[in-house]
């Protein structure tokens, strides 16, 4: 059961995609509008306004890896996985090219579900970051 409640939870990072993305164009729209005026805005407004886009962009890679955990955890389901199917499933992994180091241990489910977590709390961190950057570009222009 812990698997399926996990992956419901980790499905719940395309609400915080779709508010990252909503941040993302509300700064993308000032900055566009000044290009396109052919004026630059204030510095301290403009570094705010790209950083809040650039935080979006993080932001979007962790929705992609916390997505793609959801689906993973939905699927494995209440069944806990044997050992070698988590030496498969990373063997998997690596030959997709999808991990950029190959582990040399089986990780526990225990910890995977641990990491799976770290990544949607690491997507809400980078919206908050899109929140305070948004709010001081306005308060600074």
């Amino acid at each position: 059961m812990t698997n399926t409640v996990l992956g419901s939870f980790l499905h719940q990072g395309r609400t915080l995609d779709g508010w990252s993305r909503t941040l993302a164009l509300m700064a993308a729209l000032p900055l566009a509008l000044s290009f396109a005026t052919q004026t630059s805005p204030v510095l301290p407004t403009g570094l705010f306004l790209t950083a809040c886009i650039v935080a979006g962009l993080a932001q979007s890679w962790f929705a992609f890896r916390s997505g793609f955990d959801a689906e993973i955890f939905a699927k494995i389901g209440d069944g806990p996985g044997t050992p070698q199917e988590w030496t498969r499933f990373d063997a998997s992994l690596n030959e997709l090219g999808l991990r950029t180091k190959p582990i040399a241990a089986t990780r526990d489910e225990a910890s995977r579900r641990r990491g799976a977590l770290r990544l949607l709390v690491w997507q809400t961190l980078l919206v908050l970051a899109q929140a305070v950057f948004l709010l001081s570009a306005f308060f600074s222009a």
